[in-house]
């Protein structure tokens, strides 16, 4: 009881009766109210069911690219995809030595991960998790000082891979559109309907304001072409491949009972633009445990930002990658380290 009635003062003051509104508070303030009801039930959101996600295809994809929050309720929207996961505090290292802007410069200590499955898996095919649609995918949101936080959704491809181990391959914030099934290349008309460059996301808003929420203007702004997120072999040596058991493991259970506080989960590289070699521009860390959350899969709200947003202070991109399906990705149709 207590708990929550610090939370609510703590609401009181961050939404107050002025004309102050969320954007105002600093990244401290934002973080320690987030986390506070990120961790006030840690039970998590029921799967929807098959008929529940067909309605997806109902709503405007423009929502997740155009909306500015941080959290929602479920009347203004529903996660029918990566519908659950569990949520760690986070810090962005950056090395000093980048020529990037923002975020990529300052890092971040305020700062929030959430790691989910993109449908829910079938855990009865501990030795085959193709078959068990193991699809995982994660995001960030780092919060920042009196302005709009920085989101980015990220995954190693679209289609299933053939580990249960989630950090077995590298992730990316550009995902290859090719070899898709029937009803994953029907999810991707449905993101076309928002943006031609569905599974590239962009980020250089990361690069539009430092932490302390100072802004760069576009004459000095510089974000990487893509980004890789290369997991540390800490983390990769937690998870098995396959499973001897009669289920395979539950991710949102391993990842709560495997990764601790300061533990660094990725290595950050960059490409500078299409088919650059990746440079490694800084690192990634939890400063907390993940948990399982329901305002995390239920509130927490992540936005994507659209690629055509990067292309307008780069058009230079273009040339060597005219559209996504033209554009060789990495690591998923070649190789780029």
């Amino acid at each position: 009881m207590a708990r929550l009635l610090v939370l609510a003062v703590l609401a009181l003051c961050l939404v107050s009766s002025t004309a102050q509104t969320w954007d105002d508070n600093t990244a401290v303030q934002k973080f320690t109210y987030l986390w506070g009801r990120i961790t006030e039930n840690t039970n998590s959101l029921p799967w929807p069911s098959k008929f529940a996600v067909g309605k997806l295809f109902l709503e405007s994809m423009n929502y997740s690219m155009d909306h500015v929050a941080d959290e929602i309720s479920p009347d203004e929207r529903v996660k029918y995809i990566h519908s659950v996961g569990v949520v760690a505090g986070c810090q962005w290292k950056m090395f000093p030595n980048n020529t990037y802007t923002g975020i990529f410069q300052t890092g971040s200590t305020n700062c929030l991960v959430r790691i989910s499955h993109a449908a829910q898996p079938d855990l009865s095919y501990p030795s085959d998790p193709v078959k068990g649609n193991m699809i995982p995918g994660a995001s960030f949101k780092l919060l920042r000082d009196k302005v709009h936080s920085a989101n980015l959704v990220f995954m190693r491809a679209l289609t299933a891979q053939d580990s249960w181990n989630p950090f077995k391959y590298l992730w990316s914030n550009h995902v290859s559109g090719r070899g898709l099934n029937f009803a994953q290349n029907i999810l991707k008309k449905k993101f076309e309907t928002a943006s031609s460059w569905p599974s590239y996301v962009g980020v250089s808003d990361f690069a539009r304001y430092h932490e302390d929420g100072t802004q760069v203007p576009d004459s000095e702004i510089n974000y990487p072409f893509q980004l890789l997120f290369v997991p540390t072999k800490t983390v990769t040596n937690k998870f098995p491949d396959h499973s001897p058991s009669a289920t395979a493991p539950d991710m949102k259970d391993q990842l709560v009972a495997s990764i601790g506080a300061g533990t660094t989960v990725w290595d950050l590289y960059a490409l500078s633009a299409p088919y650059a070699k990746p440079q490694k521009i800084g690192e990634i860390a939890t400063t907390s445990a993940f948990t399982k959350t329901l305002y995390g899969d239920q509130n927490l709200f992540i936005k994507h930002q659209r690629f055509e947003e990067d292309l307008k202070l780069k058009p230079e991109w273009l040339g060597a990658c005219p559209d996504m399906d033209s554009c060789d990705t990495c690591p998923n149709d070649v190789n780029c380290f």
